[in-house]
């Protein structure tokens, strides 16, 4: 009968830890990925992907010591080799706990922090002494905040003490909002109401002086020097009243605009859009204040879906137009000091609109 060799033992040593290794490792790596991925339910999953990899590894063991043990007569070489599957056996088990625990811990520190709470780390739980001796650099202080002082001081403004601002009015408006407009020379501030077809006028303190009613779906705004512009969008035409007594003294575009849009004053003209947003069949157009004459631009095809409009206090004869609700976004520079606007390429060249 054959005894068991040195050999022997180093092989099937070498055969257990490979197969300790190879599926406890499997099973920890496979919890902590499942966990990741779900944190919810990451800690029951681990524990699963775990128990399968205790179960690989015994079959394993087992088998090799069966195998081993059949070429040998001895039974102390069967007795040595169940003993050292034994051995493997722990260590496999051993293995796998700790990775189903590093599961569940994984799993737990990720509900934590979707939940918003915060799970101290075992590093955390290190005194501020020993964190200072593995090599890191010293911890800043910071310095306190300072409050800042809740009553102003010599020469300061209630409403600044706290860098916020101070709310000193407010009005109740009527149902919807269109606009806003500033009038710096009467000090009023013009809010639009589509919905309650009015305007509403407040004082730089936020206190309703007024309303402007019987203007059809107001909407867009616009101060120029003495008057305020409002856009009737539901009767297609543009009111223009008074800023100092409020009065309607015009009205533009009667029946020749449809839902006219934003309101924009470049080149001596009063420009708005004529046509329904997202249709695709807005066009650009121009009043011109002395003969009321208005006067479409196609642009070709430029801001049909739907037309926005800036301008520049700097260049007066510069009219920005954009279209609303489209991406990617392009905005369109255009001249329009001649009775013709044109569009201002990027290279200086120009182009007629029409």
């Amino acid at each position: 009968m054959a005894e068991l060799s040195v050999v022997d033992v180093a092989l099937g040593v070498l055969f257990a830890l490979v197969l300790v290794l190879l599926f406890g490792g499997l099973g920890a790596w496979s919890g902590g990925r499942a966990a990741s991925r779900e944190p919810s339910a990451g800690g029951r999953v681990a524990c699963w992907a775990n128990v399968v990899a205790w179960l690989f590894p015994p079959l394993g063991l087992f088998t090799s010591t069966y195998v081993l043990a059949m070429h040998k007569d001895s039974w102390t070489s069967r007795k040595a080799i169940t003993g050292l599957a034994s051995v493997c056996l722990l260590l496999s088990l051993l293995n796998s706990a700790i990775g189903a625990r590093g599961g569940v811990e994984t799993a737990r520190d990720r509900a934590a922090a979707r939940d918003g709470r915060s799970e101290p780390s075992a590093f955390d739980k290190v005194p501020l002494r020993q964190v200072e001796s593995l090599g890191g650099p010293p911890p800043t202080q910071t310095p306190p905040t300072q409050t800042p002082p809740t009553q102003p001081g010599p020469g300061q403004d209630a409403s600044s003490v706290g860098g916020r601002a101070k709310v000193v009015g407010s009005s109740e408006l009527p149902e919807g909002f269109g606009a806003v407009a500033v009038d710096p020379r009467n000090k009023r501030v013009f809010v639009s109401s589509p919905v309650a077809s009015s305007v509403g006028v407040l004082d730089f303190d936020g206190k309703l002086e007024r309303t402007i009613s019987g203007v059809p779906g107001a909407a867009s705004l616009l101060v120029e020097g003495s008057k305020l512009y409002v856009a009737a969008t539901t009767a297609g035409r543009i009111e223009v009243f008074d800023t100092a007594s409020l009065k309607r003294t015009e009205v533009l575009g009667q029946g020749a605009l449809v839902s006219p849009g934003p309101l924009a004053m470049a080149g001596g003209r009063l420009w708005t859009s004529t046509g329904s947003c997202g249709g695709f069949g807005t066009k650009l157009v121009a009043i011109d204040l002395s003969s009321k004459a208005v006067v479409e631009h196609p642009l070709d095809g430029r801001s049909s879906y739907c037309v926005g409009m800036a301008t520049s206090p700097a260049d007066p004869n510069v009219l920005l137009t954009f279209e609303p609700g489209l991406s990617p976004a392009t905005i369109t520079r255009l001249d329009v000091s001649a009775p013709v606007p044109s569009v201002v390429r990027p290279s200086g060249s120009r182009s007629s609109g029409t």
